[in-house]
């Protein structure tokens, strides 16, 4: 099952779910152009609110009386880092700054170390999103497209030490934002009508899942969607 939004309007949404003690955060509904502005505003302050929302519990409960550790989970020698997504192993996925600030990559915490795990050839820019029970990730690795330096950001899967460009849905960007423990992935993928779809990848296959009717919405045809998590 993939949960999914269908919008009508280009909107910029942030919002945070919880689960028992997990924190999922949810980038916008309808990606950002680049993957800059998606990590602008977040840096430090999602790390804060992940680890401040593990190490509290409500009143009254019966984890009131457990007591936490706030850990730091570092950078890669630059300034900020975010995490974006937690296993029930307690391994952490993200991105971090390099040293100089100038770019970032994406991460997985696990074991108390935090992982680099690189980026697309052709591009120096990632970030994971979510990371399923066996430690892969999904998330989006930008790459250079001409010599001019235009680029696109690819949606990819960071399994076993690897960087794998999924594909999109004709279009020439995508954004992973669920992956489940059979590493089906959902997010969303431009079409090559420049429309955005939400997607299920799975068996190495990308499936378009459409959006609601758009009769009524101007211009026809701009009806957006959006893969948000799968099961």
């Amino acid at each position: 099952m993939v949960f999914f939004s269908c919008l009508r309007e280009r909107t910029i949404d942030r919002s945070l779910r919880k689960h028992s003690q997990r924190l999922v955060y949810r980038f916008p509904e309808r990606p950002p152009h680049t993957l800059v502005e998606s990590m602008r505003g977040v840096g430090m302050k999602v790390w804060g609110v992940l680890i401040f929302l593990i190490a509290t519990a409500a009143p009254g409960t019966a984890a009131a009386a457990t007591r936490y550790s706030i850990i730091n989970l570092g950078t890669f020698g630059g300034t900020e880092g975010q995490a974006t997504g937690i296993n029930n192993s307690g391994e952490v996925s993200g991105s971090a700054k390099l040293t100089g600030d100038l770019t970032s990559h994406a991460s997985l915490y696990s074991g108390g170390v935090l992982n680099d795990l690189g980026a697309l050839s052709g591009g120096d820019l990632s970030a994971g999103f979510a990371v399923n029970a066996s430690g892969a990730v999904a998330g989006l690795s930008r790459i250079t497209t001409d010599a001019a330096g235009s680029y696109a950001d690819r949606e990819v899967l960071f399994s076993n030490n690897t960087v794998r460009d999924i594909g999109t849905l004709g279009g020439t960007e995508a954004y992973a934002y669920g992956i489940n423990d059979q590493n089906e992935i959902t997010g969303q993928s431009y079409t090559a009508s420049r429309s955005a779809h939400a997607f299920l990848y799975s068996d190495g296959v990308m499936h378009d899942l459409g959006t609601l009717s758009d009769t009524n919405h101007v211009p026809p045809g701009t009806a957006q969607s959006n893969g948000a998590d799968v099961n």
